[in-house]
C-alpha cells in the first residue's frame, strides 16, 4: 500500500463507528487500493457539486427513513490529493443506532439505506467516481449482511448465500435509496440549490423542506 492510498484509507476508516470489525476495515483498504490502481487520483477527487449531491442524498433518505436530520453542510478539506470537498449530515441521536443479530431486518436495511444515500445522491446526478465514499458503501453492505443472516435459508450453500446477500443489498438498499431520491427529484434540486448558496442548511428551514418528502412503501 502506497503512502497516498494508506492516507486515503485512514481517512475513510476514521469515519466508521467504534467497534468496526477488522474484516470491514480490510475490505475498505482493498477497495481503496483497487480504485486507485485502476483509476488513479481522479477516483477520489470529490467536487463541490458532488459534495452537495452527497449530503442532499443523506438528508432526503434519512428523513424518509424516519430520522431527524438537524443540518446539512459542505466544506473544503485537505487531502493527500489537495483540497477536496466534503460534507456532513447531522442526525439527531446518530451515536445510538446499532445493527446486530438482535436488531430487526427492517432497521438493518433502513440504516444501510441511510448510509449509502450519499453515494446514491452522487449517482443520480452522475457525479459519482470509482472512489466515492467507499467506506459508506462497504459499511452499508456490511450492515445488510446482518439482515441476510436473519432472512437466508440456513440450507443455502456459501455461493448461494453470497448471491442472496448481494441481491438483498441491491434490491432492498441501493435500489430503494435511488428510488426515494428519484421520487423526490424536485425537493432534491431545491435542497441542492440552497446548499450551494449557503453551504449549510439547518433549523426550521431544513425541517420545512424535508417535510415535503414523498414517502414510498418498502415491499
Amino acid at each position: 500500500m502506497s503512502s497516498t492510498t494508506q492516507t486515503i484509507s485512514q481517512q475513510f476508516l476514521s469515519n466508521l463507528p467504534r467497534g468496526t470489525p477488522p474484516e470491514l476495515a480490510t475490505a475498505i483498504e482493498d477497495a481503496v487500493n483497487d480504485a486507485f490502481g485502476r483509476h488513479g487520483p481522479p477516483a477520489f477527487m470529490q467536487t463541490r457539486e458532488a459534495a452537495i449531491a452527497h449530503e442532499c442524498g443523506h438528508g432526503i433518505v434519512g428523513w424518509h427513513e424516519g430520522l431527524i436530520i438537524e443540518s446539512l453542510r459542505i466544506f473544503s478539506r485537505p487531502s493527500p490529493l489537495g483540497n477536496l470537498w466534503g460534507g456532513w449530515c447531522a442526525e439527531k441521536d446518530d451515536k445510538e443506532w446499532r445493527s446486530d443479530l438482535d436488531t430487526t431486518v427492517e432497521s438493518d436495511l433502513s440504516r444501510a439505506r441511510m448510509i449509502v444515500a450519499g453515494v446514491a445522491g452522487e449517482t443520480v446526478c452522475r457525479l459519482d467516481t470509482p472512489g466515492s465514499s467507499l467506506d459508506e458503501v462497504a459499511l452499508s453492505q456490511f450492515i445488510s449482511l446482518n439482515a441476510t443472516a436473519k432472512l437466508a435459508d440456513p440450507e443455502l450453500s456459501q455461493d448461494e448465500y453470497d448471491a442472496y446477500a448481494k441481491q438483498l443489498w441491491h434490491e432492498k438498499v441501493w435500489s430503494v435509496a435511488i428510488n426515494i431520491l428519484c421520487a423526490n427529484h424536485e425537493l432534491f434540486m431545491q435542497l441542492a440549490e440552497r446548499l450551494d448558496r449557503k453551504e449549510k442548511i439547518n433549523g426550521g428551514k431544513l425541517r420545512d423542506m424535508l417535510a415535503k418528502i414523498r414517502r414510498l412503501g418498502h415491499e
